[in-house]
């Protein structure tokens, strides 16, 4: 299983568990075209306002 979703009901919050051998893909691109498509149209429409004072 990649992941495990589960709640946490005496906080009423999810806990997601990753499976550890998803870890040779931390650092690669796996979707390309996928990254090149949203960069092009963050450059066209621009970052929300929400999302810039968070970061």
């Amino acid at each position: 299983m990649i992941f495990s979703f589960s709640k946490n009901f005496e906080k009423n919050l999810p806990v997601i568990k990753i499976d550890k051998s998803l870890d040779q893909y931390k650092g690669k691109v796996i979707f390309e075209k996928l990254l090149e498509e949203a960069n092009r149209m963050l450059k066209i429409a621009g970052v929300p306002k929400s999302a810039k004072k968070h970061s």
